[in-house]
């Protein structure tokens, strides 16, 4: 295969400068335009040295040159833990889910690479309405991903083949047969559950900002327009959700190149992703 690293170097770019300016659109705050292209064309030059030096693309390097791409974007912002916290969930579910089971992760189609994980974002970001911009919701998608993976991970393992939709009607009967299998953890198990737990620590930065409190006691007095901030944000989960459900059904992604082998399911996984497949 051939790889163009110039259109890695632009493809990267772009993305990473839209995910961050996503993370400080989430959480609410301005982001000086020349810090983010900078950020973005490291970026992008890290996934030109990832191509040069692959152990560059290990799943926990990748989450910390994420966080360094943050710290470098948003600089001194006072919101610059919750951004950071932002962005590394959105990777640490990533790779919880795909780490896994895809031992030919670098392979994954670049279109619906970037389709599969805006699929998979936007579940976080729902949850991350719902709870009020808290730490429980994305903390939820982050264990329910982790599980995800490690179920895919076994399946693998023992039968060669991935989740499908019809495997939910029968998951009883899988629970009934489950005890008659070994279970090992290896390395790419070992690695998808410490993406989980990471994006759960991270989570946990998005807790409520407590520099009101004196002498460790919450300020007794309500705080304003807080009936207003709960409408605002199941407003905003329920736009998120439309825009989930719109990005599954709305594109043609037979027109843009996915082909799905019946035959053997787990290929159509690995070449597009968990959630898009």
């Amino acid at each position: 295969m051939v790889v163009y690293l110039d259109v890695l170097f632009a493809v990267n770019t772009l993305m990473d400068g839209a995910t961050l300016l996503a993370a400080a659109r989430l959480g609410g705050v301005q982001v000086r335009k020349m810090r983010l292209i900078f950020s973005a064309a490291l970026g992008g030059g890290y996934a030109v040295l990832g191509a040069v030096w692959p152990v560059l693309t290990l799943a926990p390097l990748r989450l910390l040159a994420g966080l360094g791409l943050c710290m470098i974007a948003f600089g001194r912002e006072r919101h610059l833990a919750r951004l950071c916290a932002l962005y590394g969930v959105v990777a640490a579910s990533f790779f919880a889910i795909e780490q896994p089971y895809n031992n030919t992760l670098a392979c994954v189609q670049k279109p619906f690479l970037y389709i599969d994980v805006l699929l998979m974002a936007l579940p976080v970001v729902v949850l991350y309405f719902l709870g009020q911009r808290r730490a429980a919701g994305p903390s939820v998608a982050c264990v329910l991903y982790g599980v995800m993976g490690l179920a895919q991970y076994y399946l693998w393992r023992f039968k060669n083949t991935a989740i499908l939709p019809a495997d939910l009607w029968a998951a009883g009967t899988a629970a009934a047969v489950a005890g008659g299998y070994s279970y090992t953890l290896q390395d790419p198990a070992l690695i998808g559950l410490a993406c989980a737990t990471m994006g759960v620590g991270l989570a946990s930065l998005l807790g409520p900002d407590r520099r009101g409190k004196v002498d460790g006691k919450a300020d007794a007095e309500p705080k304003p327009h807080a009936t207003r901030d709960v409408i605002v944000n199941i407003a905003c989960a329920a736009v998120t959700a439309a825009c989930m459900v719109a990005a599954l059904v709305v594109p043609n992604y037979t027109q843009m190149g996915a082909k799905i082998n019946y035959f053997w399911p787990l290929y159509t996984y690995r070449q597009h992703g968990a959630i898009l497949s």
